[in-house]
């Protein structure tokens, strides 16, 4: 690993500012750029604008307030579509609060936690006047159930390269004993 990265990643703060910079550039851009006014979905306008912006920027506090930072993304996320308003712009910032929150909380909780807003943000196209649109109910699903499974296997193999390590350490500091009789 080059010297930048490993000076980037010995500062999250940092890395969660470009992270929700970027995402939010994203987001806009996409909007901007896949505006159809005449299709099922709400044209955007500034309050679309605003919501993406709540939505995104909010990554900014990912490191130090996994499940807030979820929460927020979550709802921002569930408002957005059930005004009408195409899911897609800001689906990375659900998967990054996802990822986050799977990989900082206890299994149990952040499990319950995923699952709850995920619940939230599938089932809010459905009280927009356009309704479930698969295309974005699949990438919705997708976007909470690829970071959740990714952060799920990074983190299982993260506890049993540590428990390797551990029962090496162990094994190491006890003597063995060669019994020849």
């Amino acid at each position: 690993m080059g010297a930048p990265i490993r000076w980037l990643l010995a500062r999250p703060r940092i890395v969660d500012v470009v992270l929700a910079v970027a995402l939010c550039a994203f987001a806009l851009a996409n909007l901007s750029a896949n505006d159809n006014p005449g299709g099922p979905v709400r044209a955007a306008d500034a309050f679309a604008y605003l919501l993406l912006a709540a939505q995104t920027l909010p990554i900014v506090g990912r490191s130090r307030f996994p499940r807030p930072v979820l929460a927020i993304v979550a709802a921002t996320t569930a408002v957005y579509g059930a005004l009408g308003y195409p899911l897609t712009a800001g689906l990375l910032a659900v998967a990054a609060a996802v990822y986050t929150v799977e990989m900082t909380e206890r299994r149990g909780r952040a499990t319950a936690w995923i699952a709850g807003l995920g619940v939230a943000i599938l089932a809010s196209p459905a009280l927009s006047k356009a309704g479930i649109r698969s295309n974005e109910f699949f990438s919705a699903l997708l976007v909470v159930v690829v970071p959740w499974l990714i952060a799920s296997r990074l983190r299982g193999y993260r506890e049993q390269v540590a428990y390797e390590r551990e029962r090496a350490a162990r094994a190491a500091q006890i003597p063995v004993i060669d019994d020849e009789i």
